[in-house]
């Protein structure tokens, strides 16, 4: 099932012995990442069922056009971003860009709920942005972590500091003073009052 991703990872370079692989990381971010993307839920399931056809393509050895091969290679990973897109679906509450025709079925987080009525109310469109930004963020802090790690594991500490450890440190104070802008009311007086900012 990860053999997919590991094709993909494997197109940024082969991970030596004495480096930690990216791929099982990405069975948990890959999916998300795409279900935050496209969540629906109709989307998601003929995204499902077109990864079970594949499978099975794939698991019966039925030959196939040179193209439709590629497809039938990435079976598992059609079927893991069927799945984040129905999960995020449900939670959006989005069936090909509808209500899903459930009955007393609610979405439990509309990221556009009320961001097209009359006074619009962009309440909730604001928290979506923010939480995907959040972790659009958590996932490159944590790739850059991996690059550290790996670096040290292989005694490559000069490397290691001005490389990655330098960009966590970047990104970290300039994301911290972000915050600081934007809870202060735009205030950017409140960065010289702060130690913890190089400004």
């Amino acid at each position: 099932w990860t053999r997919p991703l590991q094709s993909i990872v494997d197109n940024f370079g082969i991970p030596s012995y004495s480096e930690t692989n990216p791929t099982p990381f990405m069975i948990l971010t890959f999916p998300l990442i795409y279900g935050l993307m496209f969540g629906d839920i109709g989307e998601g399931l003929l995204f499902l069922a077109f990864g079970f056809f594949l499978l099975y393509v794939k698991r019966r050895k039925i030959k196939v056009f040179e193209i439709g091969q590629i497809f039938v290679n990435g079976a598992e990973l059609v079927i893991m971003l069927g799945i984040g897109a129905t999960i995020f679906g449900f939670v959006f509450g989005d069936f090909f860009g509808f209500d899903p025709p459930i009955p007393g079925y609610h979405a439990i987080f509309s990221p556009t709920a009320g961001a097209f009525d009359k006074i619009p109310n962009t309440t909730n469109l604001i928290l979506y942005m923010e939480f995907v930004l959040f972790f659009g963020v958590a996932h490159y802090l944590s790739g850059l972590g991996i690059s550290a790690y790996n670096k040290i594991r292989n005694h490559e500490y000069r490397h290691a500091f001005l490389g990655p450890i330098s960009w966590i440190w970047f990104y970290s104070m300039f994301i911290y003073a972000a915050v600081l802008v934007v809870t202060s009311g735009f205030k950017f007086s409140v960065l010289l009052a702060n130690p913890l900012v190089p400004v």
